[in-house]
């Protein structure tokens, strides 16, 4: 990043904040919290400044350091509130983040006679949860089966009459999510119905056999009847040809 020559004894702040107050009345922000709620922000942040300085701008610190090169065009993406303010302001709203941006160090910039005026530096934090996904302990997927969907396999030791018995090696599906902060609330849902909570693992057998299962998570930024829910998953049991049918077809 080039930075201006700075502007030496003017008084004038330069101040990141997440409300559109005057400068003596805003609070400077140390931490910009940015949450993905599908592809934009919810929150809005501001640049404020005082008369007469020119050209607020939001600039990366260590983004070229950090190898991140799309948040300058973001950054350049401000809108100039100043005509609706009364006084120079700038703001980031319903913009387009990424995740890998928490730890990026961003400030505001102001221009005056030829210098520059820098806020304090704040770093980015980016919170997000993306769809979780039903893998199994060593973290691979379900078997997808063409016209069929996902399938995971249970052991199936028939007995006489043909049916499963309860004797066979039970399986541990895991709920796997990407997310910052980490997920800690986890649900299991069998046939959409939930079955368990509160743990990222269940353990299943036969009797989860013709069964639909998914899993849901969640980290803090969705309400309980919102929070992401995974593909369906069916259960099925395990036979050695039938297995060798689906990977052969």
């Amino acid at each position: 990043m080039v930075l201006g020559q700075p502007a030496q004894g003017s008084g004038i702040k330069v101040k990141i904040s997440d409300m559109p107050f005057p400068v003596p009345n805003a609070q400077q922000l140390n931490q910009i919290v940015w949450t993905m709620l599908g592809t934009a922000t919810k929150e809005t942040i501001y640049c404020v400044s005082e008369a007469p300085v020119s050209q607020l701008r939001f600039v990366c610190v260590d983004c070229y350091q950090k190898n991140i090169t799309d948040m300058v065009n973001v950054l350049s993406s401000a809108q100039d509130l100043t005509r609706s303010a009364g006084f120079p302001t700038v703001a980031l709203r319903g913009i387009a983040v990424n995740t890998n941006w928490t730890g990026a160090t961003i400030m505001c910039q102001a221009a005056l006679n030829g210098g520059t005026i820098d806020s304090a530096p704040a770093i980015i934090d980016v919170r997000y949860l993306k769809q979780p996904h039903v893998v199994d302990t060593s973290g691979q997927g379900p078997i997808l089966i063409a016209n069929q969907g996902y399938r995971f396999y249970v052991e199936c030791i028939r007995a006489s009459d043909g049916l499963c018995q309860q004797s066979g090696r039970r399986k541990t599906l895991r709920c796997a999510v990407q997310s910052h902060p980490p997920a800690a609330v986890f649900r299991w849902l069998k046939n959409g119905v939930v079955v368990s909570g509160n743990g990222a693992d269940i353990t299943i057998g036969t009797e989860m056999i013709g069964q639909s299962i998914q899993c849901s998570a969640n980290n803090g930024l969705f309400s309980d009847g919102e929070m992401p829910i995974s593909q369906a998953v069916q259960i099925d049991p395990y036979s050695k040809l039938y297995i060798n049918t689906i990977i052969n077809i």
